[in-house]
């Protein structure tokens, strides 16, 4: 029975073993930033997700470093572990090179190699990878290059558009190289955040050239239906350039060489010309190449942010708690001021209000691992009922209010107390138009592309707001963005937010947070709308 008993408790530990073993993480390798290391770890039954401790075994809780651990383990696992194309560097650029070869039988990528088809490569680039475009003129195209290039009777434009092809598949090719030669240079040490970033940055290019161009050479080397080709692209030429500066006029070609064209002025002449193409069957695979591209660069953020949504969700709530000591003193005190429970590795934002009730920023502090920190300063203006709080700089959140009193020393004689406006009543309004002139409102819609202006009123007076934006799928961006209060507590932001063709259609949400006081200001909807001349 002894016997039995005993190899019952043996079973039961040894499957009770298996069964821990199951539910802890496994770590899958590290990762170094900043010159630390951190430990990726698969999580029990999610197989695909990945989560970040620090080499204490502390989950990593800062976004900042959340955002580059996550896309620095995506590429780890996606381009330097791929073995096929179009993820692994090596044997796309092979693929890149049958494409070359093929597309010089054209023999016509000399003669277009100008800065007008470098422009129409980097357009592509911009629409389908969804990075914001530039403001500004391209140095050295003008509107007469563009004109000449697309009515002249010499013209080949299926020339043209091969040679787009061509330069844009060299441009994939020389960015794969770099992956590879990035990979190559890391040899078998852990992956870097920096390094990570930057094979991203080239991997997202270079797909999105590598793909529609591809198919775009496939398409343009069959005579069969050339002619319908040439025909659909001559027609469009007199649409696309009825936005020349000008148009319908007679310019003197000197001055038509001073109109010089902006990158946005590109891509809608773009979008005329591939709108000509659509519909012919020679096209189909280019265009849905395009939209494939879109579809992987955008599963990709998912799955990064993805990510980091699961390692922000360890973090727990913020308790911000601010204390004082001595909490009162004459003149010369030195006071120490101490914060808990504020985002981690962060910033906060330490704000006063004195006894006549005006506020001002008194400074910006460093939190530390465990969201805390603390300061000391010298009493140098007496008064009672002085306030003060701290407001953390990740969430918008502002800490409970802590009041001290500066009195008088043996050798400090009262002097006058300035006046100061009085501090209105909060009430934090904002508006939003599409254009600079209006009409402005709470909701408001427009095209990819539009530009966003902002309008508020009822914040603290000189003071820091924080502009927020909230896109369709949820995710939301705020630390980039923020403007600054006039004496009234209004503001006026022109061209505070672009959507470029790259943007995601749906509403977008649109708040403002007063720095000072931790308010938000009432929410606006923008709906944005497909654009029909973005691809």
């Amino acid at each position: 029975m002894k016997k039995v008993i005993v190899l019952f408790m043996a079973v039961t530990f040894l499957f009770s073993g298996i069964a821990n073993a199951k539910e802890q993480p496994q770590q899958l390798y590290i990762i170094i930033s900043g010159g630390k290391e951190y430990k990726v770890v698969a999580v029990p039954d999610r197989p695909k997700m990945r989560r970040f401790l620090d080499d204490k075994g502390n989950p990593v809780l800062e976004r900042r470093l959340l955002e580059e651990l996550a896309k620095t383990t995506w590429v780890k696992e996606n381009v330097i572990q791929a073995i096929s194309p179009p993820n692994n560097p090596s044997r796309t650029i092979g693929i890149i090179d049958v494409h070359l070869s093929t597309y010089k039988e054209l023999k016509a990528y000399e003669i277009y190699q100008d800065v007008l088809v470098r422009a129409w490569v980097k357009a592509s680039m911009f629409i389908l990878t969804g990075t914001p475009v530039p403001s500004g003129a391209i140095p050295g195209l003008a509107w007469g290059t563009l004109k000449r290039t697309f009515m002249s009777q010499a013209t080949d434009v299926r020339n043209f558009w091969g040679a787009t092809a061509y330069l844009g598949l060299s441009e994939s090719r020389q960015k794969y190289s770099n992956i590879d030669n990035l990979i190559r240079r890391l040899g078998n040490r852990s992956l870097d955040t920096s390094t990570g970033k930057e094979i991203y940055n080239n991997f997202i290019d270079a797909l999105a050239l590598y793909h529609p161009n591809a198919e775009l050479i496939n398409s343009l080397m069959p005579k069969k239906g050339m002619e319908l080709v040439n025909q659909a692209l001559k027609s469009a030429a007199s649409e696309a350039l009825s936005v020349i500066p000008g148009a319908g006029k007679i310019i003197p070609r000197t001055e038509e060489q001073r109109m010089i064209m902006e990158m946005k002025d590109v891509i809608y002449v773009q979008g005329i010309y591939e709108k000509a193409l659509k519909g012919l069957p020679a096209f189909d695979n280019y265009f849905r190449s395009k939209e494939s591209v879109k579809r992987y660069v955008q599963s990709y953020d998912q799955i990064i942010r993805d990510w980091v949504d699961a390692g922000l969700q360890t973090l727990p709530p913020l308790s911000l708690q601010v204390s004082m000591y001595p909490q009162s003193g004459p003149v010369g005190t030195t006071f120490t001021e101490k914060g808990t429970g504020f985002s981690p590795n962060s910033t906060a934002t330490v704000y006063g209000r004195r006894p006549d009730g005006s506020v001002w920023q008194i400074t910006t502090v460093q939190t530390d691992s465990s969201g805390a920190y603390s300061r000391k300063w010298t009493a140098q203006t007496p008064g009672n009922n002085f306030a003060w709080w701290a407001v953390d700089n990740s969430t918008g959140k502002k800490s409970n209010e802590v009041v001290y009193s500066v009195s008088f020393s043996a050798t400090t004689y009262p002097s006058p107390t300035p006046t100061h406006a009085p501090t209105p009543q909060m009430n934090p309004r904002i508006q939003v138009s599409t254009s600079s002139s209006g009409p402005w409102g709470t909701n408001v819609s427009g095209q990819q592309g539009v530009t966003l202006n902002i309008k508020g009123s009822g914040f603290s007076p000189n003071a820091t707001i924080q502009y927020r934006v909230k896109k369709p799928y949820g995710t939301e961006y705020s630390s980039d963005f923020y403007g600054q209060v006039d004496d009234a507590g209004n503001f006026i932001h022109y061209d505070y937010y672009t959507c470029n063709c790259g943007s995601v259609v749906g509403t977008y949400t649109v708040w403002v947070i007063d720095k000072p006081t931790g308010k938000s200001s009432n929410i606006v909807s923008v709906m944005i709308t497909k654009n029909p001349s973005c691809r």
